[in-house]
């Protein structure tokens, strides 16, 4: 029986000299002193669990990452190599990449496909009409298709032809000059025609050709008030700069507005501001162009495209 005690005695003694619950104590100086280790345990929650497991998994992937990786400086610099295999030999193309020196059975029908189409061209856009061109509307060009046969029957001799010029010369004296120069010199010559009842005549068939065009392709009329312009150029030594043709403009736009249909209709005037514009614009940038411009390597093509129009004249300017 007292071995059964003295055991048990025993036991708690080691027991309690492994216990890890510290005996604190008070020193002189008023501080608490531990002298066994002190070990503190938090609960661990499922949340606090599952945060450590990510952060265990992000930190291997890291390492894997950075095991199998190259440094930063050499990836840069192969991602901007290409790969042989982006980059074939030519001597193992053919002529083009559909048409390999090597093909098997499946590439072989898909370009007998290709071949058999009748047209594999990207379709062009639609060309633009005359009247979109210009900016008018649909309302805007029924008014000038009905007004315009008012104001042209009055012919070359008419309130409309023969102020046209007029104004322009009240205007700008130095298109006067060059108009009394033209006339003078078709006088000498005996011409039946002077030089301003000639461009009266060729204004009146312009505009007429232009209201008739209104839902047609604009290219051969803008070709040719480019030709026309350009035609002009060597009077630029005379004087004819741009400030004569924005003049002109003017001009035509105060010829027009002496018929009571046109000053009575706002928008009607808005449509011939419109068409005076478009004519002038490509009269004044084919004077402008400069003689070694690209754009005469295509006289060929516009002097085929001139002799269609019915308007095409040779002008004494």
């Amino acid at each position: 029986m007292l071995d059964g005690v003295d055991s048990l005695m025993r036991y708690l003694s080691t027991s309690r000299a492994r216990s890890v619950i510290p005996h604190i104590e008070v020193t002189p100086s008023r501080k608490l002193s531990i002298p066994n280790q002190l070990r503190f345990t938090r609960t661990c929650s499922h949340d606090t669990l599952d945060k450590l497991e990510k952060t265990c998994r992000k930190e291997l992937k890291l390492q894997k990452m950075a095991l199998e990786s190259t440094t930063p400086q050499q990836a840069s610099v192969s991602c901007l190599l290409p790969s042989p295999s982006m980059c074939p030999l030519m001597s193992d193309l053919g002529r083009s990449r559909t048409e390999p020196s090597s093909l098997d059975a499946h590439d072989e029908a898909i370009l007998q496909t290709k071949r058999s189409m009748s047209n594999l061209s990207i379709e062009t856009p639609t060309k633009k009409s005359l009247a979109e061109v210009i900016g008018l509307t649909t309302y805007q060009q029924k008014l000038l298709i009905q007004a315009w046969p008012t104001i042209y029957s009055t012919g070359v001799g008419g309130s409309f032809a023969s102020s046209i010029f007029m104004y322009l010369g009240m205007k700008n004296s130095k298109a006067k000059q060059i108009f009394a120069k033209a006339n003078s010199v078709a006088v000498f010559a005996n011409s039946e025609m002077d030089c301003t009842s000639m461009h009266s005549r060729a204004t009146l068939d312009l505009l007429d050709t232009i209201v008739k065009c209104l839902d047609q392709d604009h290219t051969k009329i803008t070709a040719y008030l480019f030709e026309l312009g350009k035609r002009h150029r060597s009077l630029r030594q005379d004087g004819l700069c741009s400030t004569v043709w924005d003049d002109m403009g003017d001009s035509l736009l105060e010829s027009v507005r002496r018929f009571d249909c046109v000053r009575k209709h706002k928008e009607l005037r808005r449509a011939w501001l419109s068409v005076f514009a478009y004519v002038t614009d490509n009269l004044k940038q084919g004077a402008s162009i400069r003689s070694s411009s690209s754009y005469d390597l295509h006289q060929n093509s516009l002097d085929s495209e001139k002799s269609s129009l019915p308007l095409h004249k040779k002008s004494v300017i």
